[in-house]
């Protein structure tokens, strides 16, 4: 986290709470949100399929005063814009006047759940058995 900040960018957490994804152990995570080492955290994630876990990363985020951030997690391309923020302009291109605008409180969290339905097709995996 402290290289991101030195290199004048954001600590943002993707999806931190989704056991389906790779992310930081819950002990690790709280850990750098006390340190006050992150920045946001993305509240809205379209591909979380339990929403209960979107709402928990959304209550880490307010009870911290973290900016919160969405997104589609897109693998393909109708899944782009399923969640986004919308946020206020903002005047220069910094880390720091993005942020201000990502805390907004015109700032929206915009998105639902996408998972579009897999084609079901028969697979055959050949034994692994010699005969």
């Amino acid at each position: 986290c402290t290289a991101i900040t030195a290199q004048g960018g954001l600590v943002y957490i993707p999806h931190p709470f989704d056991p389906m994804r790779a992310c930081l152990r819950e002990d690790v995570l709280l850990g750098l949100v006390g340190d006050g080492l992150v920045d946001a955290v993305e509240v809205r994630n379209a591909k979380t399929s339990l929403e209960h876990l979107n709402e928990r990363a959304a209550r880490l985020a307010a009870d911290n005063g973290l900016a919160a951030g969405a997104g589609s997690d897109a693998h393909e391309p109708s899944a782009i814009g399923a969640a986004y923020v919308e946020v206020p302009d903002f005047d220069d291109h910094s880390a720091a006047s993005f942020l201000a605008s990502l805390r907004s409180s015109s700032a929206a969290v915009v998105g639902h759940h996408y998972d579009a339905p897999r084609v079901w097709r028969a697979r055959i995996v050949p034994s692994t058995k010699s005969t």
